[in-house]
């Protein structure tokens, strides 16, 4: 819609001879800040790229919030949430990225995206954070129980555990669960 145009208006009366006059009227339009942020989508699904890396993967795609007004403000972005501490995000492109290796399995994270200028002027979408790397600490207590010799292998999460127990039977205690080899 142009934000600037011109009406001209004729006026006409029905005598003879005819007699008219017009005029020319100017409109400016002028959008006022009145609508908040918008985003691309409201829930997003973020996973890690891989094992070692910070950077997640956002779907269906990358957190993006622009102005609703075509006033076109910049829009920041922060996060919030119980397990925000674990990650932290680019005010000014919304790319999030994890703060060390050891996640929770999931967490849900609350992004805020505001007018840098009017803060006022905000909206929210949730990121839900699956940890498909996460590093399980595992207890591990042998306890001793009879003759035997036996080779384990433990698979949690791309975390590989594998030793010989010996010659004797052993109990294995992996996160209050037990297991008798």
């Amino acid at each position: 819609m142009p934000s600037k145009f011109s009406i001209k208006i004729v006026a006409e009366d029905q005598g003879i001879p005819k007699l008219n006059s017009s005029a020319l009227i100017e409109v400016n339009l002028v959008d006022i800040d009145d609508l908040n942020p918008i985003f691309s989508s409201s829930i997003y699904k973020a996973k890690k790229s891989n094992f070692n890396s910070t950077l997640l993967i956002i779907e269906p795609k990358p957190i993006k919030a622009w102005d609703g007004d075509s006033i076109n403000e910049t829009i920041l972005y922060q996060i919030s949430g119980e397990n925000s501490k674990y990650f932290i995000i680019d005010e000014f492109n919304g790319i999030i990225q994890t703060k060390t290796n050891k996640l929770p399995s999931s967490a849900q994270l609350i992004v805020n995206a505001y007018q840098s200028n009017r803060p006022e002027r905000n909206s929210t979408a949730f990121v839900l954070f699956e940890n498909n790397y996460s590093e399980e600490e595992i207890e591990i207590s042998l306890i001793h129980i009879i003759s035997f010799i036996c080779f384990l292998l433990i698979l949690s999460n791309f975390l590989i555990l594998s030793f010989w127990l010996g010659e004797r039977k052993k109990q294995l205690l992996i996160k209050n669960k037990m297991f008798v080899l």
